[in-house]
């Protein structure tokens, strides 16, 4: 059909889940079919058989997989499927929250998929009607905000094959923020913070370690409006960490009344060697420790640290 349409494709045999984690050699035992098509912009790789995946994505068990061209080009075998031939698939999300003086928020937040992840969350959502929608993202946002409360929540680009789509939430809690004696305590609700992880807990590693995580890249940016009076008692200094499986970033600022939080992890490789597992422990570690930390906020008049 493609060809009809003067558009230059061929298929791609595909031996699916056979990523640079299977020590195998590659095989002719293909299970799978795709797409090559050349554009202006170069290759692009189509799944007939997946759902929802936006042009130039592929679902996962494609990637890094073991293909043949067909018909295969002289001297040109078995080749890996590199991510790096595909759109990579992030999430940007903005929080922004209001505390008020007996600790409640108000707040919105706005997430953004792209790539593989907006196929991810198409299908999930496509054919859910409203109210479906609604108690799905109640029972969600419950698992962070104790009594919360849902507002609104919108969907853009859930009807399309578009490479992002954007998820729009507006809610309450009336009893996130903890409240002591002129003191706020502020825990910094990162959706995609990372967590204690058993595979590193081990002191070293017999055999390589292959870290499943669904995105290239995560930026998320928090603004929070403090009550009127109150301060950070102390703003961590910016941290950044680096390591074979990737590099992490936060940073802190407050200003006008407004608590800025950023952090932003982008992954480099997802095989990881046992001799770079102590480098890799220590800096999952250090993000899971840096992701859980909670933000002192005092009125004025009150004493804080070191005062």
């Amino acid at each position: 059909m493609l060809r009809e349409m003067g558009i230059a494709a061929q298929y791609v045999l595909v031996k699916t889940n056979s990523s640079t984690s299977n020590h195998d050699l590659p095989s002719r035992d293909f299970d799978h079919v795709i797409i090559r098509v050349a554009t202006k912009q170069g290759y692009r790789y189509l799944d007939l058989t997946a759902n929802n995946f936006p042009i130039g994505t592929l679902p996962p068990s494609d990637y890094d997989a073991a293909s043949l061209l067909i018909p295969t080009p002289d001297g040109e075998g078995i080749k890996r499927l590199n991510r790096t031939n595909f759109a990579p698939s992030t999430i940007s999300v903005l929080h922004t929250m209001s505390v008020t003086p007996d600790g409640a928020i108000d707040a919105q937040r706005r997430t953004t998929y792209s790539g593989v992840l907006s196929a991810f969350v198409r299908g999930s959502y496509r054919n859910v009607a409203q109210k479906e929608l609604e108690k799905s993202i109640t029972e969600g946002l419950g698992s962070e905000f104790p009594d919360v409360e849902l507002k609104g929540v919108s969907l853009t680009g859930v009807d399309t094959l578009a490479q992002q789509l954007v998820i729009n939430e507006e809610f309450n809690a009336p009893r996130y923020v903890s409240t002591a004696g002129g003191f706020m305590i502020l825990k910094l609700p990162w959706l995609y913070k990372t967590s204690s992880d058993e595979a590193f807990s081990y002191p070293k590693r017999s055999y390589p370690l292959d870290i499943d995580f669904s995105y290239d890249s995560c930026y998320e940016e928090l603004r929070v409006t403090v009550p009127k009076g109150y301060t950070p008692v102390e703003l961590k200094s910016p941290v950044k960490y680096s390591s074979p499986l990737g590099d992490y970033h936060a940073e802190y600022s407050f200003a006008g009344g407004i608590l800025t939080a950023k952090r932003k992890f982008v992954i480099s490789k997802r095989f990881i060697e046992t001799k770079d597992y102590a480098k890799v422990k220590q800096f999952y570690n250090s993000m899971v420790t840096n992701d859980e930390q909670q933000l002192l906020l005092k009125a004025s008049g009150k004493k804080g640290k070191n005062q």
